[in-house]
């Protein structure tokens, strides 16, 4: 392994939990080969499923959907890390030979958080679920490129999926009743 490149190592149950926002609260639902799978309640108080791994220097990936959303975020993090808040940053996803993904993302602290559309999502996730190594390029910082291994990953992802089976549409309430005339609130 060249100076350039690191190997994902697993997140294990603790290290993975504890390396998630502190309001937010968290459960492993699996764990195999290098990834896990999670779920539990966002800073923000929705619900969210997850996989992710952890590596060396606390370099993390998390991909995570939340309830009512059809597209993924993707969270990169390193402790290390200094972003000043809402810092656009771009980096590229490979998984195996294929064709790498551009995505632009926003930066703030120690992470890197980027929203993929639903389409952008089916293909990414195959990806990952079927894949044997993803690489993570920063193209105009100077952090080295990420290469992991992606054991484990088809399984994470089955957990993933049930608990994303779990989450259901958006409910949208209100604290009134509306008048015969209003028309329905759009959802």
């Amino acid at each position: 392994m060249t100076p350039r490149m690191l190997l994902l190592v697993g997140a294990a149950s603790v290290g993975l939990v504890c390396s998630l926002p502190a309001m937010a609260e968290y459960r492993q639902l699996a764990s195999s080969g290098l990834w896990s799978a999670y779920g539990g309640t966002g800073d923000d108080g929705r619900a969210l499923c997850g996989i992710g791994t952890e590596g060396a220097e606390t370099r993390r990936i998390l991909i995570q959907q939340y309830a009512g959303e059809s597209g993924l975020e993707i969270r990169l993090r390193k402790d290390s890390w200094a972003i000043p808040a809402n810092t656009p940053v771009e980096f590229q996803v490979q998984v195996d030979s294929g064709e790498p993904t551009v995505l632009q993302a926003t930066g703030t602290e120690h992470q890197v958080v980027v929203a993929m559309t639903f389409d952008q999502s089916i293909p990414f996730m195959r990806g990952i679920r079927a894949g044997r190594q993803i690489r993570v390029v920063f193209p105009s910082g100077s952090e080295l490129p990420w290469t992991g291994a992606l054991t484990g990953s088809g399984r994470a992802m089955n957990a993933f999926n049930s608990c994303r089976a779990g989450l259901g549409p958006a409910v949208v309430t209100q604290p009134f009743a509306p008048s015969p005339s209003a028309a329905p609130p759009r959802q």
